[in-house]
């Protein structure tokens, strides 16, 4: 019988998640825990070692959230990981949903197919998610047709698959083909001998000012040097000032 647990899951939910389109040959889904006072028809059980859990039928996040992936050998050698970038509606419900569930199980499918678990122990605000296990050559290779590669290195916050990354079928179409002629383009400058990342600009370094604390300025203010062709600073009159005379003005009677 428990064999015949993620047959018949396959069978259930993959029309389900995969939707009426024909287009997408793959499916990962992510599934939060439900409880059995839940409507029947929004769950499904799953046996998770001795125990029987119940899973949401509606994932939290779908092969629709992801915008690049990563792909690498899994260490109990069962096929393929993947680490996964989302978009961000992604990154919103998967933020939520770690911060709301905390302590429960998050499971990954494949296909219809329960391949991966995690415990949600702490919030996850970075939209990356991570499926350790149980990916297909096939599965990786359908990605790689539209969808690419997490770069290497580099700031989060200049990345194109980070909070601004496409969210329409339009979009990522568009983002994926930019993606593969930039790739082409470098491997031409690479055979060519030419830089293949654009040189970052730098600004020169600002005057420091004993006005702000500045840690390492000078406590002394610097001159502030004329601009040409501006008028000459207002000098207050270094006149002295009149002292009052102690005495009386009157004479005394």
């Amino acid at each position: 019988m428990k064999r015949l647990v993620p047959f018949l899951l396959a069978l259930i939910l993959t029309p389900l998640l995969v939707g009426m389109s024909k287009k997408v040959p793959y499916s990962i889904t992510f599934h939060a825990q439900a409880s059995e006072q839940d409507p029947p028809k929004t769950y499904f059980p799953l046996d998770m070692g001795a125990q029987r859990m119940l899973f949401k039928l509606i994932p939290e996040v779908s092969q629709e959230n992801v915008v690049a992936f990563h792909p690498f050998p899994a260490e109990n050698g069962n096929a393929k990981g993947i680490a996964l970038q989302l978009d961000f509606r992604g990154k919103g419900s998967l933020e939520i949903i770690t911060r709301a569930r905390k302590g429960e199980y998050l499971i990954a499918m494949v296909n219809g197919k329960p391949t991966d678990f995690v415990v949600m122990d702490e919030p996850v605000t970075d939209g990356l998610i991570t499926i350790w296990e149980g990916v297909s050559d096939e599965v990786i290779a359908q990605m790689d047709k539209k969808i690419p590669r997490i770069k290497p290195g580099g700031p989060p916050s200049m990345s194109k698959n980070m909070d601004m990354a496409p969210v329409g079928k339009r979009e990522r179409k568009d983002a994926y083909e930019a993606h593969k002629a930039e790739e082409k383009a470098k491997e031409k400058a690479r055979k060519e001998g030419r830089p293949t990342e654009p040189e970052v600009p730098s600004l020169p370094a600002a005057p420091t000012t004993s006005r702000i604390p500045v840690e390492g300025a000078d406590p002394t203010p610097a001159p502030t040097p004329a601009r040409p062709g501006a008028p000459e600073p207002y000098i207050p009159p270094t006149n002295p000032v009149p002292t009052v005379p102690t005495e009386p003005l009157l004479p005394r009677r």
